[in-house]
């Protein structure tokens, strides 16, 4: 099998400021699709996704998981 080929997934974790906590991740996911660029990721030919995963409601940490 050709590993070159596979999906690959980036993981990038961030503390939002106060104003982004009431932001659905939906438009979150926008956002961030808007700024991060597929040249951002070395490897990286086009991102085909981007998931903001949210620890707990009241929680300011995010994880964004982009495939590549």
């Amino acid at each position: 099998m050709d590993n070159s080929k596979r999906r690959k997934k980036v993981l990038i974790t961030g503390i939002l400021v106060p104003e982004s906590w009431e932001e659905k991740d939906e438009d979150l996911e926008n956002d961030i699709r808007k700024e991060l660029k597929a040249r951002d990721i070395p490897w990286c030919e086009k991102i085909e996704k981007i998931k903001v995963f949210r620890e707990s409601h009241t929680s300011v940490e995010k994880l964004k998981v982009v495939n590549c």
